[in-house]
This record gives structure tokens, sequence and C-alpha cells, in this order.
């Protein structure tokens, strides 16, 4: 065998071995170790009922740190996680309490009665319950906000709003 040939095949293979060994690093470097190791500190640190203990058994627990706006993750009780990704924003930004609170745009009357809210989103949307008024409609993110409102002489609308 001709030493120039072997030194040649070692060299291939160590920069196999060495770009092997990149991989599994940058592919480990992805991986939230903290978030595993934070979940046990606070597991550990938590004196548990037998009841507690019980349900916890049978039920995932939400990780409300871990949410973003579109997902939520959850401790499974084999210790797994499971997170779940929706498409489409399910929790908005809350800047007073900073964290993620999940969205409910159920309409709800707000403190005067006279107009339809929705219950918690970025941003607030309202709807007057009589429809004789100049603003139908106002949707407010931050400090702007947009009307909504009839225009010309007669509104073909239905004059108040009836909930069932």
């Amino acid at each position: 065998m001709h030493m120039g040939n072997f030194i040649g095949k070692n060299r291939v293979t160590c920069r196999k071995v060495i770009s092997l060994l990149l991989v599994v690093s940058f592919i480990l470097s992805t991986i939230p170790f903290g978030n595993f190791a934070h979940v046990f500190a606070q597991e550990q640190n938590q004196p548990q009922t037998s009841e507690q203990s019980k349900n916890q058994k049978d039920k995932r627990i939400e990780l409300k740190h871990l949410r973003s706006e579109t997902s939520k993750t959850y401790l499974n009780p084999n210790g797994t996680y499971t997170t779940e990704i929706s498409e489409k924003p399910i929790h908005y930004w809350k800047k007073d309490s900073k964290e993620w609170v999940p969205i409910d745009n159920t309409l709800v009357l707000d403190s005067t009665k006279e107009r339809y809210v929705n219950k918690a989103n970025s941003f607030q949307v309202k709807f007057d319950k009589q429809s004789g008024k100049k603003q139908l409609v106002e949707i407010t993110d931050g400090e702007a906000s947009i009307f909504l409102e009839p225009v010309g002489k007669e509104m073909n609308v239905p004059s108040s709003i009836e909930t069932q």
C-alpha cells in the first residue's frame, strides 16, 4: 500500500467525521434543553397533594410561559411535551401583564350597556346597539381607530341588535 494513498484516505475519513460531528452539534444546539430544565426545576419546587398528583397523572398541563402567538405547549402525563401550532393567531401579547393571553372575540355588552365589544384581543371592536347613532362600528388598535358610519339620509339597517 502506498503511503500517499493511505494519508489521502485518512484525510477524507477525517473530513467526513468532522462534518458529521458539526451536523450533530448543530442539530443538538437547536433543541431547547433549557425549557426542560426550567420545567423540571418548577416541578421539583412545588409540593403536591395526593389529589393533585392523581389529577396530573390523567391530564396534560399547559406551560403558559412557552406560549407564542400561534402555539401552546403541554407537559404530558408521561413527561413528554406536545406543542400545538395554529395557522392563525390564538394568543395576543398583553402588555400590562407581559404574557400571551388567549384571544376571545365573543361579543359582550360593555359597561354602558350601549355597545357590544369583543372580550379579549390586541384590538377592540365595538358595535352600537342602536343603529340610529352616527358610528355603528368602531375598531381600535392602540391609539388608532376606524369608524364605520352610514352615509345618506336613509339607513337601511335594523333599528337595534337583538341577542338570543
